[in-house]
């Protein structure tokens, strides 16, 4: 969430050309006074910062529904990601998203933390054949989980 609300914020204050000191609260008019601002500078860094580096466990956390995004991984593309991102079609996987109150997921199928959330069960949303292909093979892989794809 806290993703989102920065990104918001961000492009809040590029529309109306304003600097973050500037118009911090007048960027969510619409939360009225449900919104407090609070300055963390300099001063807070050394209670904000952890002790101790440490993974911080965030499935039990996320907002299900799952919704993964099962890429095409074209050639001479680094980050698929930022492609999707950028295309008509992130828009309507958000509202998708918002829609369901889920979370959206790019897969990694490399990653283990990737597979652990796959076990929990979701929703796919393949861009193109190359991702029609992974979320078939991975519900051959878990199909004693049905909930999966």
């Amino acid at each position: 969430m806290a993703d989102v609300a920065v990104k918001l914020l961000d492009r809040r204050l590029y529309l109306s050309k304003a600097s973050l000191f500037s118009a911090r609260a007048s960027c969510f008019k619409e939360l009225g006074d449900k919104l407090r601002v609070s300055f963390l500078g300099q001063k807070y860094l050394k209670y904000i910062t952890p002790i101790k580096k440490q993974k911080i466990d965030t499935l039990p956390k996320l907002k299900r529904p799952s919704i993964f995004i099962l890429k095409e991984y074209p050639p001479g593309f680094k980050d698929e990601s930022h492609l999707v991102r950028d295309s008509p079609l992130w828009s309507r996987i958000c509202e998708f998203a918002y829609n369901k109150r889920g979370t959206v997921k790019f897969v990694d199928p490399n990653s283990k933390d990737d597979r652990r959330l796959l076990l929990t069960g979701g929703i796919a949303i393949c861009v193109g054949a190359e991702g029609v292909k992974v979320a078939k093979y991975l519900r051959t892989l878990f199909k004693e989980y049905p909930s999966l794809l």
